[in-house]
């Protein structure tokens, strides 16, 4: 039987928010919509999930938008907290499987994972529908993708108390701040 890690991206395998980041990085490409829309969300009009939704689908279509998540995704792969990823690998062998488990979207957690030799569950979003792999939803998403009858659930950490259900799925988990 495969083990399994669960990593979280944000704030435990890197020290910021990605998507926060990922935002204020089209922003500052003279996007202002996009700044409407951070606005619409501070005063709650927005959900969060509908502000990533529709975050991710306007810069979607920006041109260069694939050269942009490659190179958004290597300079996350820079900004790696290196001892984080040393426990992981310390805790890995050729039967574990990590996961790096993220609410950010898919666009370029799925890259940062491929980069790393790891899988990946992410938010997925498309014109149809959105899927936010946060709280409960993250947790029936691990289960669905890595049943407990066919994996060892061995290792998770995140920073997120939102996680917590997911992390004592786990023999092993950490909840760092």
């Amino acid at each position: 039987m495969k083990k399994i890690n669960v990593i979280d991206l944000d704030n435990t395998l890197i020290k910021f928010d990605s998507f926060k980041i990922f935002t204020i990085k089209f922003l500052k490409k003279g996007d202002f919509l996009l700044g409407f829309l951070i606005l619409l969300r501070k005063i709650r009009i927005l959900t969060l999930e509908e502000f990533k939704r529709k975050v991710i689908l306007r810069c979607r279509k920006k041109r260069n938008y694939n050269k942009f998540i490659r190179e958004f995704a290597d300079y996350i792969m820079e900004n790696i907290n290196q001892e984080i990823f040393l426990k992981i690998n310390l805790i890995s062998d050729e039967n574990t499987i990590n996961i790096l488990a993220s609410a950010s979207p898919s666009d370029y957690v799925n890259l940062v994972a491929e980069k790393l030799g790891w899988e990946s569950i992410s938010t997925l979003v498309t014109v149809e529908k959105f899927f936010h792999n946060y709280g409960e939803k993250k947790v029936l998403n691990l289960l669905r993708e890595y049943p407990r009858e066919k994996f060892f659930y061995n290792y998770a950490i995140s920073d997120s108390i939102s996680d917590l259900e997911l992390l004592k799925l786990f023999n092993n988990y950490e909840l760092v701040s």
